[in-house]
């Protein structure tokens, strides 16, 4: 008798544009260290992600300010005075000619088992989605696209009508990792919607932080 193989399950995610106001941000800013609030998503790794880049249509030239936010959640984290060693991992593989497999519509399409991150059509109001599949709560694949609709900064400083693609691409990889929304009000990077410049989402907050060793040890939810 053969064993009959988990469904592969499929989770979008993504981070939205917020009301001007919504969120405090500014040269410096950090994320709140007066919540400890996450959630999880229910997947993690095996082991390191391992990712590819297409830059073809980027509104942001700096891969490193992606590559900055894949790596604000591993190793050694230093959040709202304490320090902390995460288990996550990833391993950048370069530039591939695959676009995510993302629609225009901000909906998943097939897996390939390559994961990949790059730019394309997303709906009004859409900054970036990440696509995540996962058998028996163990992820296999994860895409991102980045909308092209917007005006983004990927230099040390944001100034102007302009999205930080560092912070942004900082919350998309929070999903990666198996961590989902919270609450607006708590200023997390996780928190769903971010305003020009919101340069805060660069550094975890403290739940974030939280959050993020258990999302990547174990797909259910912290005692």
């Amino acid at each position: 008798m053969t064993r009959e193989r988990a469904a592969l399950q499929r989770r979008v995610l993504g981070a939205t544009v917020a009301a001007p106001g919504a969120v405090t941000t500014g040269a410096g800013a950090t994320a709140s260290c007066g919540s400890t609030a996450y959630s999880l998503t229910g997947h993690h790794w095996a082991g390191a992600i391992e990712w590819r880049y297409n830059p073809a249509n980027a509104k942001a030239s700096n891969v490193s300010a992606l590559r900055a936010g894949a790596d604000a959640w591993t190793g050694s984290i230093t959040s709202c005075g304490r320090t902390v060693t995460s288990t996550a991992a990833e391993q950048y593989l370069g530039t591939a000619k695959q676009a995510p497999a993302l629609t225009d519509q901000g909906g998943c399409g097939a897996a390939n088992r390559y994961s990949v991150t790059g730019w394309g059509a997303l709906p009004t109001g859409t900054l970036g989605v990440t696509c995540v599949w996962s058998r028996s709560g163990v992820a296999v694949e994860m895409d991102q696209r980045y909308s092209t609709r917007y005006l983004w900064a990927s230099t040390a400083t944001c100034s102007g009508n302009r999205y930080d693609f560092r912070g942004v691409a900082t919350h998309e990889w929070g999903h990666a990792y198996g961590l989902g929304h919270v609450d607006q009000a708590t200023g997390q990077v996780m928190k769903s919607s971010a305003t020009t410049c919101d340069v805060a989402q660069r550094t975890l907050g403290a739940g974030d932080a939280r959050g993020d060793l258990h999302a990547v040890l174990t797909a259910a939810p912290a005692a």
